[in-house]
């Protein structure tokens, strides 16, 4: 195979219809694999990928078992020279398979690859972000970027100075569309399994640079529609949160040391006080909303 597009799927049902009928309508001119890992999802998403599209290799894990492990799942299968790591909720607008192919195969400084993400409107998504410090994840932990967006420390992590009309070498990609060549992502024995859900992606992209020397590349040689948070959208904020936690503790003690890494789990119990307390008050809501329906 050219190239194995792999998507991982978790509760999907409302959005993997339209990413798997837009890999095949769009698709031409390659030869391509689609590998889907679900993570035991509830929602009869395995069910309908079996039924209608029995095209796709199809893994199913019993548990979730977290973004990258279900990636190094579909990859120890894949057959491709190329490996296409999609988001479940994204649309192709055009042969970007072919795109990602030709562009890997002709140029081998490149390790990673990503292109220009849209939201469904068409209104540009930022995708590329720069290497995370202790002061900007201080930051996002205690929640101020909400109230002051403008810090220099966040707008230099989130790359807001970057021109998404022109192709650059970045520190990091957005995870929801990454490619890379088979070869490279097995030299770097795949994701860290340590990490659940966040910060894998940056993890591996930071080992592609540092132990390969290659490019981490954004280019808008294609755009891909991005839903953007459609799965995790479903796990409550605490949740979210503590899986968060975790794996920026994990990212900064394996790059930055023990000292960094404690720094911020110092951070930590305030940022989950805070979820608590937007999933007290978004319940109470919800409640309210019921109470109000039922007396209508």
């Amino acid at each position: 195979m050219d190239i194995s597009v792999m998507i991982v799927t978790f509760n999907s049902a409302n959005h993997i219809r339209d990413c798997l009928r837009t890999i095949k309508a769009q698709t031409q001119g390659i030869t391509y694999e689609v590998m889907v890992t679900d993570n035991a999802s509830t929602d009869g998403t395995p069910e309908i990928i079996k039924k209608e599209f029995p095209w796709v290799r199809l893994i199913e894990n019993t548990v979730n078992r977290g973004f990258g492990v279900a990636n190094n799942q579909a990859a120890e299968m894949a057959t491709g020279e190329v490996l296409f790591i999609l988001n479940d909720d994204t649309v192709l607008k055009e042969n970007s398979l072919k795109l990602f192919h030709d562009t890997l195969m002709s140029d081998k400084s490149i390790g990673v690859l990503g292109c220009h993400l849209i939201f469904p409107d068409g209104r540009h998504q930022d995708s590329v972000r720069r290497y995370p410090r202790i002061s900007d994840q201080a930051i996002i932990l205690s929640k101020l970027h909400n109230f002051f967006p403008n810090l220099g420390s966040i707008r230099r992590y989130l790359a807001q100075d970057i021109d998404y009309a022109k192709e650059q070498e970045v520190d990091q990609v957005m995870g929801a569309c990454m490619v890379m060549r088979r070869e490279v992502f097995e030299r770097a024995h795949g994701f860290d399994e340590r990490f659940f859900v966040w910060f894998e992606e940056v993890d591996l992209q930071k080992r592609i640079h540092e132990e390969q020397g290659l490019r981490i590349v954004y280019s808008p040689l294609t755009e891909i529609i991005h839903l953007k948070g459609a799965t995790f959208g479903k796990v409550m904020t605490l949740t979210n949160q503590r899986r968060l936690n975790r794996s920026m503790r994990q990212y900064f003690y394996k790059h930055h040391g023990i000292m960094a890494a404690a720094v911020l789990t110092m951070l930590q119990p305030f940022s989950l006080l805070l979820a608590w307390l937007v999933h007290v008050y978004t319940q109470s809501g919800r409640d309210i909303k019921k109470l109000k329906h039922g007396q209508n």
